[in-house]
């Protein structure tokens, strides 16, 4: 049988009305650690061209144990008879190999001959960092060859931990259950595939546990609760709070004499793209004096952020749908919201509540949603240029942590609360 696993799906405090975790989150990209000169790297690390190393291409549990002098079993500390040994080498090692590269140094032939394992995330933080900790625990304790499928089908080495160039992929894909289904048709041994294939899913809602449970139970064992839980809500930077301390309740936002105010203060973000083609007078062909361009985005993917770390700071402005001069009747402020592939009730939970923000300017062409970086991106271009924005999101996230206890950068842990907010306990799914 396949091993199929369903994460963290759990407890759903929202604001107006219980949801699911998201089914989907999106984009693809490559952040690096840049620097310049060796001290800018972490411990262990080295600045190779303007990028920082991977200080734990050997092993996670190998290089923390070299560092405190604890390499043998009788000084590792953990209380049991293990040596923390280099990690195993995987199938993206001997490709690097193949190709000139190095990387066979970092790792040792497994002991046993165990077919290879690999792991399929889906392309949100949880899900890539859950697979990543099976990875080190199969590769450094269990002893097992592990590789991350991002989607494609092909061997690479920039989806693992190990990663030599520490690089953090979103991979293209959400719940692949075909790739689970593809290991099966190949006999378990992904090698003999050049279609994406996997063993393991790390982490999937209820809604999709209960989904990956159902579709093929003679492949596909079934999926048990973990005891990860979570929580929805919406959130406003604590500046906002501190402007209008009406938008911390339900009654502040909704009714009809809400609705100017909302549009007012909920402006639509800007793609980098549309700042200079449509807001810019020189369409970022000269040096912009405000700071917020320095030149015109080159790549697609520059193009269609809302922000890029020194390049790139965000813009909110009004449009037709917020413009009360033009429809006063009808105006409405920007709500930031998932796409309507994720489990979300968004729509609904500001219609049903009377509350004047909708969903506008995301990529989605279903529901104007944004994808998972392109809500990460809106809410640094809110910090950084101290505009007003109301976001759906949910806890336990690297983003909240990130912002969390900062003075004027926190993502405001005020949940809109209102007299009918719903509860729903939510159970996280995984298999062994």
């Amino acid at each position: 049988k396949i091993l199929a696993s369903a994460a963290p799906a759990a407890i759903i405090l929202l604001t107006f009305a219980a949801a699911p975790l998201p089914s989907k989150a999106s984009s693809s990209s490559t952040p690096i650690i840049a620097c310049l000169s060796h001290d800018q790297c972490a411990v262990g690390s080295i600045c190779e061209g303007g990028r920082c190393s991977n200080p734990f291409a050997t092993g996670c549990l190998h290089t923390m144990a070299t560092r405190k002098g604890h390499t043998d079993a009788t000084t590792n500390g953990v209380g049991m008879n293990f040596n923390f040994k280099r990690r195993v080498c995987n199938s993206d090692d001997r490709a690097n190999s193949e190709k000139g590269g190095s990387s066979s140094a970092n790792c040792e032939k497994p002991d046993f001959p165990y077919k290879e394992v690999r792991i399929s995330p889906g392309n949100w933080d949880s899900s890539i960092v859950l697979g990543l900790i099976y990875q080190i625990l199969l590769s450094e304790v269990f002893r097992v060859p592990v590789t991350i499928e991002m989607g494609d089908g092909k061997r690479r080495q920039d989806g693992s931990f190990y990663d030599t160039e520490s690089r953090y992929i979103y991979p293209d894909q959400v719940y692949p259950l075909e790739q689970l289904l593809e290991a099966d048709l190949v006999g378990g041994d992904c090698s003999l595939s050049e279609k994406p294939c996997g063993h393991l899913l790390p982490e999937a809602a209820w809604d999709k546990a209960a989904e990956l449970s159902e579709n093929d139970t003679t492949r596909i064992l079934p999926t048990e609760p973990n005891g990860v839980v979570g929580e929805f809500g919406f959130y406003i930077p604590a500046y906002t709070a501190k402007r209008n301390v009406d938008f911390l309740s339900f009654y502040g936002l909704s009714g009809d004499d809400s609705r100017i105010k909302l549009a007012n203060t909920f402006k639509e973000p800007t793609t980098w793209r549309d700042y200079c083609e449509d807001v810019d007078p020189t369409n970022c062909t000269d040096h912009d004096d405000t700071g917020i361009s320095k030149r015109y985005p080159e790549t697609t993917g520059e193009k269609d952020s809302y922000f890029v770390p020194n390049l790139y700071t965000g813009h909110f402005r009004v449009t037709d749908s917020s413009n009360c001069t033009k429809n006063n009747n009808t105006c409405t402020g920007n709500v930031i919201g998932p796409p309507c592939d994720w489990t979300t009730y968004v729509d609904s939970q500001m219609y049903w509540n009377d509350i004047s923000l909708t969903l506008n300017g995301g990529s989605n062409q279903v529901n104007n949603g944004y994808s998972y970086s392109q809500m990460t991106q809106v809410w640094r271009a809110a910090n950084a240029t101290k505009s007003d924005i109301l976001m759906w999101w949910w806890t336990p996230d690297i983003m909240v942590d990130e912002y969390k206890g900062a003075t004027m950068r926190s993502i405001a842990s005020h949940y809109l609360n209102q007299p009918r907010s719903v509860t729903g306990i939510m159970h996280l799914s995984s298999t062994l």
